[in-house]
């Protein structure tokens, strides 16, 4: 097997690199369909995604990943 270099300097990065956080300006899609939920309106989880992720690609929203409960989930914030 190739050696991938100095594993010290591998977990220092990987250490560096904090997955578990969610900044208080962020948002995911479970939350923000819970908001709308209790703001009356009437949406799936799907049309929120979608919607989350058109928003992103016309760059109005900052997209990035984070593991919850050990899921992949994005994590939005506003530009």
């Amino acid at each position: 097997m190739k050696k991938i270099g100095n594993k010290s300097a591998l977990l220092a990065i990987i250490e560096s690199m904090n997955y578990e956080t969610k900044r208080d300006d962020e948002f995911t899609a479970n939350e923000f369909l819970n908001e709308a939920r209790n703001a009356g309106k009437s949406m799936t989880l799907s049309a929120v995604r979608s919607h989350l992720q058109r928003m992103s690609q016309e760059g109005k929203l900052d997209v990035r990943k984070i593991t919850i409960d050990g899921k992949i989930t994005n994590c939005y914030s506003a530009k």
